[in-house]
């Protein structure tokens, strides 16, 4: 019999990339958007009497201004001086915990607050916003610090849930392919399918998700049928 896989767990996963690249790559995109949108939350606590599209055109001057790229570039930064303070020069995060350290030894709530100030200067130097209003923004930032600062902890605390669902759920199949309960496997397989692209990539958490992969597709291709030679078992260990 082949080995015929879907590759549902790792068809979104550039495997050409390094796991490290995969997970900064995660980071920013997560912690970025948590920063962006306090961005959008701290410009209307700040200036309340201003109406919705007064709002959109300050934050629409502020993506001009190279919001979007900043963000990115304080995150990257962020990182790699938390890496460094940490000894992590070419190692992978193994867990959330040490992406909570990178963030609060790197600097990151103080690194946009700096990125606040020099996209407000920009944007009043190109005449995109009045300098008052640059002003009440700079003064009144502590706002938009307290909603990124808010809304990161928010992330991580949703990845640290969502990184146990999904260990406990390869946990779960692992027992029901002992007890050759292909229906509860089918279950749990679901579950994994359905949480893999929405976790910080972790090489633990993917070596057993592409173990169980490999295995299920074994015994679904092989008529539900558990009748597997150790060769094909240890095939299935040996591509993870």
């Amino acid at each position: 019999m082949e080995l015929l896989l879907d590759n549902n767990f790792t068809k979104n996963l550039n495997l050409s990339e390094k796991l490290g690249d995969l997970q900064e790559n995660f980071l920013k995109t997560n912690w970025g958007e948590a920063i962006n949108n306090a961005v959008d939350s701290g410009l209307k606590f700040i200036l309340p009497d201003f109406i919705e599209n007064e709002i959109i055109d300050i934050k629409n001057a502020f993506v001009k201004g190279g919001l979007i790229d900043g963000i990115k570039t304080t995150i990257d930064t962020t990182i790699n001086k938390g890496k460094e303070l940490l000894g992590m020069f070419t190692g992978n995060l193994e867990n959330m915990t040490q992406a909570e350290a990178i963030m609060k030894n790197g600097g990151l709530i103080e690194n946009v607050a700096t990125l606040l100030d020099n996209i407000v200067d920009k944007v009043v130097k190109n005449n995109l916003l009045k300098e008052s209003i640059g002003n009440l923004i700079k003064n009144g930032k502590e706002s938009i610090l307290n909603y990124a600062e808010k809304n990161i902890d928010k992330v991580n605390k949703e990845q640290v849930k969502k990184l146990k669902e999904i260990d406990t759920a390869i946990e779960s199949w692992e027992e029901a392919f002992k007890n050759q309960d292909f229906k509860k496997m089918q279950n749990e397989y679901t579950k994994i399918e359905n949480r893999i692209d929405d976790i910080l990539p972790l090489e633990d958490i993917i070596n057993k998700a592409r173990k169980v992969e490999n295995l299920h597709n074994l015994i679904k291709n092989n008529g539900k049928s558990f009748d597997l030679t150790e060769e094909q078992k240890e095939l299935a260990e040996q591509l993870i």
